[in-house]
Parts: structure tokens; C-alpha cells; sequence
């Protein structure tokens, strides 16, 4: 009888774990699935602090940013740095720096991204830059997350690296690099943001370095 009762024990433990582990997974997969996706954390904690009104037209939900997390490689090299993707001597690297609770990248990222790449959903419409429609997908817009309090060490970090003199000491800062190198950056400050963009990136396109791309 004792041995009968503990087939009839082991056999319903063995039971018991087999769907405690069923639902375990369930629950990781549901947490998964229902987790936010990075470009929606993203664009949602923008829109919910900006004070631009037409936010939504300039950067559409569905829009061309390109995400790096930090200056070096991650783990082994899993995820690319900025120090990495800015090696690239075919493809201008467009680096836009800023955080959502800071007010003026808040304010700013959506005309970063209109100026660039234009918008048909604005009335007037904007025209998409120069550099955009010579350079077309050898031209890239990233986003780099950063904390105001951490910014001064990374413009330190970016100068000592690339042998830079970037004067940026607030946010919101883009950045242009091609080939390790800087080749120019804005902080944005000025009084008609729009306009600076739009030198900006027609200065950028007249560099030499961006001129040889094109040949």
C-alpha cells in the first residue's frame, strides 16, 4: 500500500510542476507581448511634454529615428555605440541629444526631424532638406537619451575621443559625424529654431566631406 500511494504522490508532483511551468512561461510571454515597444515609450514621452502643436504632424509616429543607448559597444558587441556607427565613412550619422523632460528637446526634436526629412502634413508643408534628397538613405537620424545632469561628461567623453571642440553645455545638441570624425554640431538656441535647422543642414550639406559622397 505504501508504495502504491507514493506512484499515485510522485506522479501528481510531477503534474503540479509541469503547470506551474506552463503558466510561469504564459506569464513572462503576456508580460512580453504587452511591454511597450521602445519607439513607443519613446515617442509617447515626447508628445506627452512637448508644447510644440504641431508635434504630431512634424514627427509622425511611424518616423526614421534610429535609437543608440550609449558612447561604447554593449556587451560583446551585442549593440553598436556611437563611437562605432560614427566610423562609418559611407553614410552621414546624424546625432540628435536630449531627454523628454528637458523642455527644449521636448520642443525641438519635432522640427530636428520636419527640417530633415520634411513634412506633407503641415500647412504650409515643409520641403524636405537638401541633404535629405541628394544624400537619401546614405543619411541617418539618431536618438541618443540624455540626461541633463550626465551631459557635460559626455561632451567631454565625445571631445577627448574625436579630438573635438564641442561647446555645448545644454541640451538639446546634434551632432554630425562621418568617418570618426565631427564634422559639425548645433546646439539649439537660437530664437527661430525652424530657420537654424535649415542652415544647419544646408551647411552640413556644403561640407567638403558630404560633397564627396555624392561622387
Amino acid at each position: 500500500m505504501a508504495k502504491k500511494y507514493q506512484a499515485i504522490e510522485t506522479k501528481i508532483h510531477w503534474i503540479t510542476w509541469t503547470a506551474m511551468a506552463s503558466i510561469f512561461v504564459l506569464l513572462v510571454t503576456l508580460i512580453v507581448v504587452l511591454q511597450p515597444s521602445r519607439e513607443t515609450v519613446f515617442y509617447d514621452s515626447y508628445l506627452a511634454t512637448t508644447t510644440e502643436t504641431n508635434f504630431e504632424k512634424k514627427l509622425p509616429r511611424d518616423n526614421k529615428f534610429q535609437f543608440v543607448d550609449s558612447l561604447e559597444d554593449g556587451f560583446l558587441g551585442l549593440s553598436k555605440g556611437l563611437y562605432t556607427i560614427g566610423k562609418n565613412d559611407s553614410n552621414l550619422t546624424i546625432v540628435f541629444f536630449g531627454e523628454p523632460s528637458n523642455a527644449q528637446s521636448a520642443n525641438h526634436i519635432a522640427n530636428v526631424y520636419a527640417r530633415l526629412y520634411g513634412s506633407s502634413l503641415v500647412d504650409p508643408t515643409i520641403a524636405a532638406s537638401d541633404l535629405y534628397t541628394e544624400l537619401e538613405d546614405q543619411v541617418t537620424l539618431y536618438y541618443f537619451e540624455q540626461k541633463a545632469a550626465q551631459f557635460e561628461g559626455t561632451v567631454k567623453s565625445l571631445n577627448e575621443y574625436y579630438d573635438a571642440e564641442i561647446n555645448a553645455t545644454a541640451l538639446p545638441l546634434v551632432l554630425v559625424l562621418l568617418n570618426n570624425e565631427v564634422l559639425t554640431y548645433a546646439v539649439l538656441s537660437d530664437a527661430n529654431i525652424p530657420l537654424q535647422l535649415v542652415n544647419f543642414y544646408d551647411s552640413v550639406l556644403a561640407l567638403e566631406e558630404v560633397q564627396a559622397l555624392l561622387n
